[in-house]
């Protein structure tokens, strides 16, 4: 009877599998690097770890993530946001904080 292959491992939260792969790498003091490679919508994405232990668990915390639909909000940037459409015009939003701003001092007023 062959023998189970101890690598690579997989993280199964839901219908989501991250896997952790060993991989050759020289500059680690054991001679072997741990990667944690999973898909989000953006595409595949590997982290690289020293240990076993540390890549086992953010393997489960991307699982975790992803199985949630976390994964998307976390990755979007400043360039993706930008790319959003605006949900007011500039000249909208300009008077929305103009009637915020005297909003504000009528309060101030009733205040004192």
């Amino acid at each position: 009877m062959p023998k189970k292959r101890e690598w690579p491992k997989a993280v199964t939260v839901g219908s989501v599998v991250v896997k952790v792969y060993v991989v050759n790498h020289s500059t680690n003091a054991t001679g072997k690097a741990y990667v944690v490679s999973y898909r989000t919508p953006s595409g595949r994405k590997t982290v690289k770890f020293a240990n076993s232990t540390a890549a086992m668990e953010e393997a489960r915390l991307q699982a975790e993530k992803l199985a949630a639909g976390k994964v998307e909000a976390a990755e979007m940037t400043g360039g993706s946001v930008k790319s959003l459409p605006p949900s007011m015009s500039w000249r909208e939003e300009s008077r929305f904080w103009r009637c915020c701003a005297s909003v504000k001092e009528a309060h101030r007023l009733a205040a004192a």
